[in-house]
């Protein structure tokens, strides 16, 4: 089980006892919370207003705009979710950036395997001299970019790359990613989907 298949899990069994009240409903001007009774832990509301949703709570908050009703924008959650996608459409500060910086987070495993990915590509087109050449080169990526502790030390590992033994080993690195989203990030986008299916089927249980 890879790791969203695993917070999709816990966001099921976050929410098992969850009830939907709604504070206000009116057009595209909505206030929707959902949590379980008598307590908060958990809980989140699902604010529309035209062209926005703001999803907040003790998760996390995030507000995203695209279309006039974010509801039809997310839909019901049949095609899961599009963490990617929604991410472009989150309102923070100016420009991309702003959005970005609160949804991912370094992935220390993630920059392991570009390290690792770079080696063996560039092997591919070099060839060092001897096996103590090629050792001293591992012993090298391995205490210099292998075991970085947090993001600022990788990206000064890889800035200070300086291995005369292999010339030009990192230079497509920033190519490759070495993020990933946030758990509370992934965790809302499944609350969103939730959220609007069961005001939904309240919707369909009224008009019936």
């Amino acid at each position: 089980m890879n790791r969203e298949q695993e917070i999709a899990e816990r966001f099921s069994r976050d929410i098992a006892r969850h009830v939907m009240e709604i504070q206000n409903d009116n057009g595209l001007y909505r206030h929707l919370r959902f949590q379980r009774p008598e307590t908060r832990d958990c809980y989140f509301d699902l604010i529309t207003w035209p062209g926005h949703l703001a999803i907040a709570g003790d998760m996390g908050t995030f507000t995203f705009s695209r279309t006039r009703d974010m509801f039809e924008f997310f839909g019901d959650g049949e095609h899961g979710i599009s963490p990617g996608y929604w991410q472009e459409k989150i309102q923070a500060g100016a420009g991309s950036e702003g959005s970005r910086a609160i949804t991912t987070e370094w992935d220390s495993e993630a920059h392991h395997r570009n390290v690792v990915r770079e080696w063996k590509e560039w092997l591919e087109g070099n060839a060092l001299p001897d096996p103590e050449t090629t050792g001293e080169v591992k012993e090298y990526l391995r205490d210099n970019l292998l075991n970085c502790s947090d993001e600022y030390e990788a990206i000064a590992a890889v800035r200070e790359f300086d291995c005369p033994e292999a010339p030009g080993l990192l230079e497509d690195f920033w190519e490759y990613s070495d993020s990933r989203y946030q758990f509370h990030y992934l965790w809302c986008c499944h609350a969103i989907v939730w959220g609007i299916k069961h005001y939904r089927q309240r919707e369909e249980k009224e008009a019936a």
